[in-house]
């Protein structure tokens, strides 16, 4: 039964406001869940590493081992430093490409704030399971206020079979969310923004609010809770390092910074050259179709809840470009500045940035920490990313 206090609130189930409440977990929760469900999960809680085991404590798994991974650390996130100004999402070429430490450092160096930045990007996403995670995953509260999403062209391929969204679609992880239940908790006071293209004349919902304080709306005004103090918060545990058997190597925000250097020398020794025209990334390759589906739908549910997009097409080694690539990533980006210039979104192009820089990257399609640096260096002061209003809200 929901407590006193969560009555009083009269809150209803989770994601539905009742008398213009914004929702609080604990009170949520109680008031949404049978019994048996009510617990939050202990993100220190072990996992036995056996396969289909889940690496979420009291969730089954999205069978993707990254993608459970980062689910257990945008939630320790969310709890401890709550919802995120910029989020940066793709496959492992942003997992790895974009440091997140460094686009917050050198914002400041810039005289920004100390603006919260997290990478939840997984290994093997596409523009369907990027879409999937930012709609349908997370809830609106748990959304950012920018988005970076960085990547290439293959995670935009329609002519390729999408093996990480079929895993996803087919897991237990992804029928339990179906059925209405999520896997991350909702933290303290979460204030759940509206999309503009939904909204209800009826049901204003304040989306700015001071942090762990409860809330009321009345006539239309946000005004603090008649109540003299704030019910408990409850805060998981911090992660245990070597919880399970996957191995990774990811920082407290999504980041996995990778040290090894490309040397061509070396590299085609271990690994064959595979010309374009031979590379299912390439030879298979189809810009309309599902990828372009997600991508739109994405574009428009960002715009709808007045979140601004970046697209970043990160850089690619010279020798991984030959003029078959290099038609292609043509054509990917001529796909990517029409589909910003119809969802007002805006698409950088990075694909031959620092080419020839073989300290940059980690292969010839994946870059290393340095370049990482280098790319958040470059997004921090481009002209075209509105900085100073993230920025606003701390002033």
């Amino acid at each position: 039964m929901p407590s006193t206090f969560c009555r009083r609130l009269g809150l209803v189930r989770r994601g539905v406001l009742a008398t213009s409440v914004l929702l609080l977990p604990a009170c949520s929760m109680a008031a949404s869940q049978p019994p048996q469900q009510t617990r939050l999960a202990s993100a220190a809680a072990h996992v036995s590493p056996v396969a289909g085991v889940s690496y979420l404590p009291e969730f089954p798994s999205f069978n993707s081992q990254p993608l459970d991974h980062q689910i257990r650390l945008y939630t320790n996130y969310l709890w401890e430093h709550g919802r995120p100004d910029v989020l940066i999402v793709g496959s492992s070429r942003s997992l790895q490409g974009v440091d997140p430490n460094t686009l917050q450092q050198a914002l400041m160096a810039q005289g920004y704030p100390e603006l919260r930045i997290y990478n939840f990007s997984v290994n093997g996403a596409t523009a369907q399971v990027v879409d999937w995670m930012l709609r349908q995953l997370l809830e609106p509260s748990q959304l950012p206020r920018l988005i970076i999403w960085a990547d290439g062209s293959r995670a935009f391929n329609s002519g390729k079979p999408d093996l990480t969204y079929q895993a996803i679609v087919g897991s237990a992880g992804y029928q339990r969310l179906a059925a209405g239940d999520r896997p991350i908790a909702q933290p303290p006071a979460a204030a759940e923004p509206r999309p503009t293209v939904v909204a209800q004349a009826d049901a204003e919902v304040c989306t700015e609010l001071q942090d762990w304080l409860p809330f009321l709306q009345r006539d239309g005004q946000c005004l603090p809770s008649s109540e003299d103090a704030a019910p408990p918060a409850i805060v998981p545990e911090p992660i245990q390092a070597g919880y399970a058997a996957f191995s990774t190597n990811l920082d407290q925000k999504g980041f996995q910074p990778v040290g090894q250097t490309y040397n061509p020398a070396t590299y085609y020794q271990q690994f064959p050259r595979v010309a374009g025209q031979f590379d299912d990334n390439y030879a298979s390759f189809r810009l309309s179709g599902s990828q372009e589906t997600a991508t739109r739908a994405l574009a428009n549910y960002a715009r709808g809840y007045q979140i601004p997009l970046v697209f970043v097409n990160l850089p690619l080694n010279r020798d991984y470009l030959d003029g078959f690539r290099l038609t292609r990533e043509r054509q990917f980006q001529q796909h990517m500045q029409r589909l910003a210039g119809l969802y007002g979104f805006l698409a950088l192009d990075l694909t031959q940035q620092w080419g020839g820089q073989h300290s940059y990257f980690a292969d010839p399609s994946h870059l290393n920490q340095t370049g990482a640096r280098a790319v958040a260096n470059h997004l921090a002061t481009h002209p075209n990313i509105d900085w100073e209003r993230l920025a606003q809200r701390y002033r």
